[in-house]
């Protein structure tokens, strides 16, 4: 009973470390201003309408938003801000030592690993959600015309949230791994977005037809997917579970080395 309480405390510690930090909050601020860098052609195309829109177009503008490419190339940066670097940090500076008197060393990989899934997500999460909120708020009396109106629209707002949150959670992931493995912070940053880039430029030069991989595809989603949104929120899962075992293990190995 008190290790399971120490465990607790722990993994309560270690989330609040990570969702109070500056950085943390410097990723929701950068993914809100990726956000708003990335609708700008949207909002020419608004001011040349003369600010009259169709019913609707404040989830058309979030959504064209969250597909441009210079978001899709900041948010596997912007997510790894807040806590990838975080055990590399502590091994560097002699902190680990205390950190594992607190606790054991199964319940300190389970709490930096879910720090770092969380906070990913969240940074994505939160600044998306933010833009999206101040972006309706500003369209959405301008919007007079009576279109054809997709009422469910609200679904597909929702379903590209959640998988903002697990794009997020998932680079997060990677940058830790990378940076745990060769202990430097600044490999934690670069990796993810190299490893996202390069896998663009492969599958849309080479192999168009493995698209499935395609980091880019996960958000846009320009070939069909079984289930929908919901068949890429379980690649991206599956892939989180996988990349979680393999830092989970680098993380023991470190620390029994340490």
């Amino acid at each position: 009973m008190y290790k399971e309480k120490l465990a607790c405390q722990g993994y309560l510690a270690e989330t609040k470390q990570a969702l109070l930090s500056i950085r943390f909050c410097l990723a929701i601020i950068g993914t809100f201003m990726a956000l708003a860098i990335a609708s700008w052609d949207s909002f020419f195309d608004i001011a040349n309408q003369r600010f009259i829109i169709e019913k609707g177009s404040h989830n058309s503008f979030f959504l064209a938003a969250a597909k441009n490419d210079w978001f899709l190339l900041l948010s596997p940066v912007l997510c790894t801000l807040p806590y990838t670097s975080s055990f590399a940090d502590e091994a560097k500076s002699g902190n680990i030592k205390f950190s594992l008197i607190r606790t054991n060393k199964k319940s300190y990989i389970a709490n930096k690993v879910s720090a770092v899934i969380i906070s990913g997500g969240l940074s994505l999460l939160i600044g998306a959600m933010l833009f999206f909120v101040c972006s309706a708020s500003a369209l959405f009396p301008l919007e007079t015309v009576n279109a054809s109106y997709k009422t469910m629209a609200f679904v597909d707002i929702g379903g590209k949230l959640i998988t903002l949150f697990l794009f997020g959670s998932l680079f997060s992931l990677i940058g830790a791994l990378a940076s745990s493995l060769l202990l430097s912070a600044y490999v934690g940053y670069i990796l993810p977005f190299v490893g996202c880039y390069f896998l663009i430029i492969l599958c849309e030069r080479y192999f168009k037809s493995i698209y499935v991989i395609n980091p880019k595809e996960w958000i846009i989603m320009d070939n069909f997917w079984p289930l929908g949104s919901f068949g890429v929120d379980l690649l991206i899962l599956g892939i989180i579970i996988f990349t979680s075992i393999l830092f989970s293990m680098a993380l023991y190995k470190k620390i029994k080395v340490l």
